[in-house]
């Protein structure tokens, strides 16, 4: 049985140029009806789409335009992250859920190979395109009277085949998108079980066999379990939340692949490893008596020794689920063995996940310090991976929390936290430790990370590991170790 083990292999397979194509390779198309805005398309789309407007130009026909060619980064602002997130729904932002929209990367906008024209049902323009559009290659979408593609050079582009401006056959490069097949010698699910598929968005098809997720498509080319792919099955559960039962999804996360999640700081793994040795080799941590205070949304620890009065406040965000161990599991001894001795000083707070809603947490806080007797010094806010991610809470929040300290550790980079960051107050300070290598190459941390790295060094410092392994889970800990004494300047 084939399986897709981690979520970088199976997302790839989404992945891909789309609305990365430069500048020069596109070309311009002609607008003869309303403001002209420089709209282009890949060239075999252009010149179908110019041979099109001539035809309908001579026919006394003419439409205006509203959007050709769409880079990433405009289908990514465009796209309501918060509602797919907990919804499934693919919508635009803005539209109070009411305009669907690709997912970006997946648009045939991103390939230069469709148009949003001004024309609707029952008008001459859309009468005309009905009728001739796919003579020079074009088709309507669905439920879209506006959306027209030239499907054929689309699926040229993804396939890697090059594009031919002069093919006049473009009839035949019509809808050619990949299909499921029994009789192309694809292996037959045979259970009778329903497939899932997302005609236009997502080239793969899925199916469930004994709970579990199957997958079929262009670059898995015979049926494949996603049986211990934790990140691929979370996306697929939210997409389709009726296929599966709640014990289905709880019997497959005993298969997922379970990752190692290092108690003690291992500085062989970390460039400058010999910053962390000290802590390795820290003695008796383990055992040190701490006063935790669990709220309801964090665990909350108060110094033992400390008087009433003035107390720094340390908040550290964990990242996403580890081995299917939330952040309040796995983030304290990955503090603890760094700075054991922040725990007879300061007020550490860890909220229990990278989600958690920062009024929770500042509830929490501020019942905690009633409780003791005490009241905030500083805020220092710690984000970790995931939790300074695009959508969530703390991060959309963050310009209004304005800490004394922002710890970025190895953080999701996000145009919401490079937004955040430019706009914080002057005596914040801003230290950020990364490194690429853990992340690979996802379009959405590729496109941010130069440019959070950018907005951090204006106001503070970023370091980049460059360690050749991934050293994910050990940069909280060697932050606080290396920039000890910046952090602590500040408080």
């Amino acid at each position: 049985m084939k399986k897709v083990f981690d979520f970088k292999n199976w997302i790839s397979l989404n992945e891909s140029e789309n609305g990365k194509i430069p500048d020069s390779e596109l070309v311009k198309i002609p607008v003869l009806k309303g403001k002209n805005y420089g709209h282009k398309l890949n060239p075999e789309a252009a010149k179908a789409y110019s041979e099109m407007v001539n035809a309908a130009k001579a026919d006394g026909v003419v439409w205006g335009i509203t959007d050709s060619y769409r880079p990433y980064k405009v289908q990514d602002r465009i796209f309501d992250w918060d509602l797919f997130k907990r919804t499934g729904k693919k919508r635009k932002k803005g539209t109070n859920g009411k305009v669907t929209v690709a997912y970006p990367g997946t648009s045939n906008h991103g390939w230069g190979s469709a148009v949003d024209l001004i024309v609707d049902k029952g008008d001459e323009a859309h009468d005309w395109l009905t009728r001739n559009s796919s003579r020079f290659g074009f088709s309507p979408l669905a439920g879209e009277p506006w959306h027209w593609e030239h499907k054929g050079s689309a699926k040229k582009i993804k396939s890697g085949a090059k594009l031919d401006s002069e093919s006049p056959n473009y009839q035949s490069q019509g809808d050619s998108e990949y299909k499921y097949d029994k009789n192309q010698g694809l292996e037959d699910p045979g259970d009778g079980s329903k497939i899932y598929h997302e005609e236009g968005a997502d080239p793969y098809y899925y199916q469930i066999r004994n709970g579990i997720w199957w997958t079929i498509g262009p670059r898995i080319p015979e049926w494949t379990s996603l049986e211990q792919n934790k990140e691929a099955n979370e996306i697929l559960d939210v997409r389709y939340p009726e296929a599966r039962t709640t014990k289905e999804k709880m019997l497959n996360a005993m298969h997922y692949k379970k990752e190692s999640i290092p108690t003690k700081f291992e500085p062989s793994k970390m460039r400058a490893g010999i910053i962390g040795t000290a802590a390795s080799k820290i003695s008796g941590w383990k055992e040190k008596i701490f006063t935790p205070s669990t709220g309801e949304h964090s665990t909350i620890t108060i110094p033992n020794n400390q008087k009433k009065g003035l107390v720094p406040v340390i908040v550290l965000y964990p990242g996403i689920k580890v081995g299917n161990q939330i952040g309040k599991e796995y983030m304290p001894p990955l503090i603890r063995q760094a700075v054991p001795d922040w725990y007879d000083k300061y007020v550490i707070v860890i909220p229990d996940e990278h989600s958690t809603r920062w009024s929770d947490v500042k509830k929490d806080i501020t019942e905690a310090l009633s409780r003791s007797g005490l009241s905030q010094k500083s805020l220092t806010l710690g984000l970790f991976s995931g939790s300074g991610g695009r959508g969530t809470d703390v991060s959309r929040n963050l310009q209004s929390i304005s800490p004394n300290n922002l710890l970025l550790m190895d953080p999701s980079p996000g145009k919401n936290l490079i937004d955040a960051i430019a706009y914080l107050p002057k005596e914040t300070q801003v230290i950020m430790e990364y490194n690429p290598k853990n992340w690979g190459s996802p379009k959405w941390y590729t496109d941010y990370i130069g440019e959070l790295v950018d907005e951090v060094q204006k106001r503070g410092l970023a370091y980049d590991t460059q360690s050749p392994n991934k050293d994910h889970m050990n940069i909280p800990s060697d932050m606080l170790i290396r920039y000890k004494q910046n952090i602590e300047s500040n408080l």
